[in-house]
């Protein structure tokens, strides 16, 4: 009986040295979500202000002049369609960090259907809406008891039928 408590502890002992390797060895993000600069689609002279500390926009009430209304009509004002999109439907995710001084760069794409499966919409499809996504440029930072933050916020583009039919924070 003792030999099988002292195998136990053995093992207790060898798990909690194997465990305790650095998490800089890590592949993944330190959270779920982090945008990891990319030297072949980011800026190179975008900053922020705290690189450990990127919040989430809703927490710190990260915002746009005008609101969502002055975003959508910005879309709407900006969005050419195209009648040869006029059966692409689904919605398109952009997330990027609005940094401290509301700048933005770090832009990713999702693209999903409307059954919330992956999908790939046409290049200049995707390309015109990530580029008036890049065009808006009256980001206010978001602050919490005095403090101004970088944050991540995204936008979703809901389109039907090459037409967008909305766009959600």
């Amino acid at each position: 009986m003792k030999w099988i408590i002292k195998a136990l502890m053995f093992l207790i002992i060898i798990n909690g040295i194997h465990s305790c390797k650095s998490v800089s060895q890590s592949i993944y993000p330190e959270h779920t979500g982090d945008i990891d600069f990319d030297p072949q689609q980011d800026k190179k002279d975008f900053h922020l202000c705290n690189e450990q500390r990127i919040v989430q926009y809703y927490s710190v009430k990260t915002d746009y002049i005008g609101e969502r209304k002055e975003i959508y009509k910005q879309f709407q004002t900006k969005y050419h369609f195209d009648p040869k999109y006029s059966n692409e439907s689904g919605y398109m995710t952009f997330r990027f960090i609005v940094n401290c001084k509301g700048e933005t760069d770090r832009f990713r794409v999702y693209e999903i259907d409307e059954h919330y499966a992956l999908k790939y919409f046409p290049v200049p499809l995707k390309d015109q809406l990530l580029n008036i996504a890049k065009s808006l440029n009256h980001w206010m930072p978001g602050k919490s008891e005095g403090v101004v933050y970088d944050s991540y916020y995204r936008l979703t583009i809901k389109l039907v039928n090459g037409k967008i039919e909305s766009i959600k924070p």
